[in-house]
């Protein structure tokens, strides 16, 4: 009896949209499954059950995925946080490498596989210095 090889298979969590995640499998060579999702108030926790959702309609169990990837240099900061953190969860939980990457293109995820194996930690870049607290206009 011959033994299927499984697929590796990555998590991709794409922050450069302005009001909406896209999460995407990745094969190793090309983006096998793609969705994307509005978040609510609760940013993290939001996303972090329809990451988990995502991976169900594609039947993918979280602990088997071999690597999380979080695009970092684009969009808005809330959006970045909330993907780290949804990396860091399930990456934690599942004991998953995760690696930063500048795009979700297949050649650029390719790069990323590298950085998935140096198990290094987790410091975004973010597109521009954050403007959380702007000084009152009087």
């Amino acid at each position: 009896m011959q033994l299927k090889r499984m697929k590796k298979k990555y998590l991709v969590l794409d922050s450069s949209q302005s009001e909406y995640i896209i999460a995407s499998l990745y094969d190793g060579q090309k983006i096998i499954y793609k969705d994307s999702f509005l978040l609510s108030r609760e940013k993290s926790a939001s996303a972090l059950k329809l990451v988990e959702a995502l991976l169900k309609k594609a039947k993918v169990e979280p602990k088997t995925l071999s690597g999380i990837f979080v695009t970092e240099g684009v969009g808005r900061f809330s959006l970045m946080r909330a993907c780290m953190s949804v990396a860091l969860s399930l990456g934690y939980v599942h004991k998953i490498p995760i690696a930063t990457v500048d795009g979700v293109d297949p050649e650029t995820l390719h790069s990323g596989l590298a950085r998935l194996a140096k198990k290094q930690a987790l410091t975004p870049r973010y597109s521009g210095e954050p403007n959380i607290i702007l000084p009152k206009k009087r």
